[in-house]
């Protein structure tokens, strides 16, 4: 299982001097597996029931829909101790009492009965040993553009591996290269539920969901959980920056995530792409983990070239949009893949989801026909493109049994539909 994304994005938004995710509650996308809102699954987690990324019951894009009129200067003014905040705030009471609360037992149960396709972690346990499971690590670096505003954060932490750290990932419905695809129904079934924990094993005596930016639930995603708590080991440091080493280090008041100096959040200045990273620590013996090392690789910058962006009233960036000509975007850098896929949604009256699988020629484009079925807003904040380019990295260590090292590049803009 993988580290939610949600993060990233919500200390983006802090940094920037925009309202916390969640529209200033304390839940965020995350994996509910993780006893610590510093991890993060693939990305901010699209609800394939609409299409939308993690559309609230107001029907604002996730990425946006907390976004007030400020402009680029304002948002750029905000402390990075107030993106370190962030990294807590925004997500801490998704499992403060360790447990799934009413309100959501009731979703799942009424959720499961009309749910469809293969289990949610349909194969529990490959390679995991309860006898000996060892440690797990993580870590997240995302570069990301957000709305005009850059920013790299950078989280990582231990914990005693469970056994939902092996589920086999979500199946997901990828578009052919070169095509687009509006939205499906949820690809799972959920593994368990407030009244039928059958599916669980001894030790995971608890059942919650994916939860979307605003703390919702979503359908298809419940599953089992082991109770577990982020562990000291002693600080690690990574190596490849611009700047030199950095020391990331726990943090008791950011829920035992691991951070360096800069609170988790990196200057774009001091992030080398398309250069090489090592991570090396000492571990600790009596917590059941010794020296360990691990290495992952920052791909080439990725930049849009063109269009243009536009900056609109509010100060946010973003694209016009003439939905009776086709939209054709251009791009540099990103990592050596054939393809990426990339979503585009609104939060309009009738708007529809679309997620599109990009050839990485260094061009797309999306027909008038597809973008007129999409019934975008006029209004800038209601609709977005999100694309986000993934790697991974490798660790090993005696006592290290799990690891989970995620690379990215995040680019988020708004949309206005001129015609």
């Amino acid at each position: 299982m993988r580290m939610p994304r949600a993060l990233t994005l919500c200390v983006v938004v802090l940094f920037a001097g925009l309202p916390a995710c969640g529209g200033g509650s304390s839940s965020t996308t995350r994996d509910a597996s993780h006893p610590a809102d510093v991890k993060r699954d693939s990305k901010p987690t699209h609800d394939a029931s609409t299409g939308r990324p993690d559309a609230k019951e107001t029907g604002t894009p996730d990425v946006v829909r907390h976004l007030p009129d400020a402009t680029p200067d304002g948002a750029h003014d905000a402390t990075a101790d107030a993106a370190k905040d962030a990294t807590v705030d925004a997500g801490s009471d998704a499992r403060a009492d360790g447990h799934v609360d009413a309100g959501r037992d009731a979703i799942v149960d009424a959720a499961v009965e009309a749910e469809a396709g293969p289990m949610y972690c349909n194969h529990p346990s490959p390679g995991f040993n309860p006898d000996a499971a060892g440690i797990k690590f993580f870590f997240n670096f995302d570069v990301s553009l957000l709305v005009g505003t850059d920013i790299g954060v950078a989280v990582g932490g231990f914990e005693p591996t469970a056994r939902e750290d092996y589920c086999n990932p979500t199946p997901t419905e990828v578009p052919d290269a070169g095509t687009c695809t509006f939205a499906t129904a949820p690809a799972t079934t959920s593994q368990c539920s407030s009244t039928d924990m059958t599916n669980c094993a001894p030790e995971q005596t608890e059942c919650e969901p994916d939860t979307n930016a605003g703390g919702a639930a979503i359908p298809g995603t419940y599953h089992c959980v082991t109770p577990r708590s982020m562990l000291n080991v002693g600080p690690f440091t990574v190596t490849g920056f611009t700047t030199g080493p950095q020391v990331f280090t726990y943090n008791a008041s950011q829920q035992g995530g691991y951070m360096s100096t800069g609170g988790g959040t990196e200057p774009l200045a001091d992030i080398a792409f398309d250069a090489g990273y090592a991570i090396a620590g000492d571990g600790s013996v009596p917590q059941g983990l010794g020296p360990f090392t691990g290495s992952f690789q920052m791909a080439p910058e990725f930049k849009i070239t063109s269009p243009s962006l536009v900056t609109f009233p509010s100060g946010m960036s973003g694209f016009d949009i003439d939905t009776t000509q086709d939209f054709t975007f251009t791009w540099t850098g990103g990592p050596p893949v054939a393809s990426f896929t990339f979503v585009v949604s609104t939060a309009n009256a009738g708007g529809r989801g679309l997620t599109c699988n990009a050839p990485n020629t260094g061009s797309f484009t999306i027909p008038a026909a597809t973008l007129q079925a999409l019934n975008l807003s006029t209004t800038p904040l209601e609709n977005a493109l999100d694309i986000e380019l993934t790697g991974t990295g490798t660790a090993s260590g005696q006592g290290l049994t799990f690891t989970d090292i995620e690379i990215g590049q995040t680019f988020t803009v708004l949309l206005k539909k001129t015609k």
